[in-house]
Order: structure tokens, then sequence, then C-alpha cells
């Protein structure tokens, strides 16, 4: 693939920002004039980084009506789910290989005082980079190259359905305890236990995260 040129790859970040905090939701048009106005840019890098979005599986592009915020079914977002949550499984059995956790530990539980942090200022979007830090430490201690694309390729479709059910309710999000569990068991040497709880950890969100997400489009719906 082409690496993307400067402008349409600073369009993509700054779009993307908009679709992951739901100021374009679920199904809405991404007009490539409004979105030319909005940053005073062309159409040429506006259309480039739509198909970049397109290729992240953020964005469709529909025949004769456009481009618009990727919409998913129920059944999409679980079977997202559980695949993430047997991948983020296996990324932490990998950890077998690597003989001394310490490194990746002290990765954690920074991520986990950061995360704090952010619950104490009911910051969505650090909690949320904070939720991807934790995740990331592990798979780069992994190893696992292949692993690491697939699940960033799938947390990506997944940020804006983490980001929604986190609006306002961040210091009711029970992820800093599963990290902490994590953390602890892999400090222990556990790894089994933390692959159970990584798995646990991700499935558990789930019925949050398609609730809030009928809710966020009923709002689109009376917008509309």
């Amino acid at each position: 693939m082409t690496l993307p040129t400067t402008l349409p790859y600073h369009m993509m970040e700054q779009i993307r920002e908009l679709i992951v905090d739901g100021t374009y939701k679920p199904g809405e048009r991404l007009g490539e004039q409004e979105l030319e106005a909005r940053f005073s840019s062309s159409r040429s890098p506006i259309r480039e980084a739509l198909r970049l979005l397109e290729m992240q599986g953020l964005v469709v592009h529909l025949p004769r009506r456009g481009f618009r915020v990727r919409e998913m079914t129920p059944r999409e977002i679980h079977d997202l789910y559980e695949l993430r949550a047997e991948l983020e499984a296996m990324s932490v059995r990998h950890l077998r290989s690597v003989g001394d956790l310490s490194a990746v530990v002290a990765r954690l539980k920074q991520s986990n005082e950061a995360m704090r942090e952010a619950i104490e200022n009911n910051d969505a979007w650090s909690h949320l980079n904070q939720n991807i830090a934790f995740h990331m430490a592990i798979l780069d201690c992994s190893g696992n190259l292949p692993l690491k694309s697939t699940l960033l390729h799938l947390n990506t479709i997944a940020m804006p359905l983490r980001h929604n059910a986190l609006r306002g309710r961040v210091s009711n999000n029970l992820t800093l305890r599963f990290h902490e569990q994590i953390t602890e068991e892999l400090e222990a040497g556990q790894i089994d236990a933390a692959a159970r709880t990584m798995h646990e950890h991700v499935m558990v969100s789930l019925p949050t995260v398609l609730r809030h997400y009928k809710e966020q489009l009923v709002e689109r719906t009376m917008a509309d």
C-alpha cells in the first residue's frame, strides 16, 4: 500500500477523531463539501482521507450515496467483541515465551496510574488512550506481529463503540479493576489466569456497548 501524503493523513486523523467521539454518528453521511468547508481543504485530500478510513473499517462507501460512517448490527458488534476477546487472551498467553515479565508489568502499572487519573478527571479520551496503551504493552511484549496487526485493526473499528460507552460514564467503568487484576496476575507469573481475566474483561463490556450504541442510533434518527 502506498503511504498517504501528509495532508490526506492529517485529514484522516481529524475525521477519525470526529467519528470516534460521536460528532459523526453511525450511518451519518460524510459529505465531501461539508468536510471541505470544515477543514478549509480541497476535495482531493478529503476524498483520499475518506478512502483511508474506509480501509480502516470506520467508513463505508455506498454507490450513488457517497461515504458514510460505518453502522454495525448487534450481531456484528457481538462478533467483533468475541474475536477481540479471544485474540487479546491469546496475546497474554504468548507471554509464556518471554520469561522475565518485569518490563511489561512496569508498563502496565504506569498505564493503570494514568487511567486512574483519567477517571478522576472524567476524561473519556485519556481513559480510552490508556486502555489502548495497556493492551499495546502486552502485544509489544508478546512479539507476535500478525496478532498485533490484526488486533490493531479490530481495535480501530471498536474505538467509536468504546468511546460512546464511556461518554459521561468514565467513573462507572470497570476497566481499571480488570487491568489491575491482570497486572497482579502477570506479576505473580499466573499467565493462564491473566488470559482468562483478559477474555472476561473484553466480553463484560459488551452489553453496555450494545445498549449505548442503540441509544446513539436513536439520537441520530431524531436529529435527522
